[in-house]
């Protein structure tokens, strides 16, 4: 997922990492928590579907 996000959207593995911990970090989850993903980057609780936000918000870096 991360070299999807690299090679689509100029986001950088590291950046992407720690977009992710900041989302589960924001939404009261603990570190090892498994989450899911689409091709964009969305971020979503398992199960619930929840969107808990986005690894490309905030463009590249």
């Amino acid at each position: 997922m991360f070299q999807r996000l690299s090679l689509y959207h100029g986001i950088l593995p590291a950046t992407a990492s720690e977009r992710l911990h900041l989302l589960k970090r924001a939404a009261g989850l603990p570190g090892d928590f498994e989450l899911e993903f689409d091709l964009t980057g969305n971020v979503y609780i398992p199960g619930a579907r929840e969107n808990i936000g986005s690894l490309t918000a905030g463009g590249r870096r």
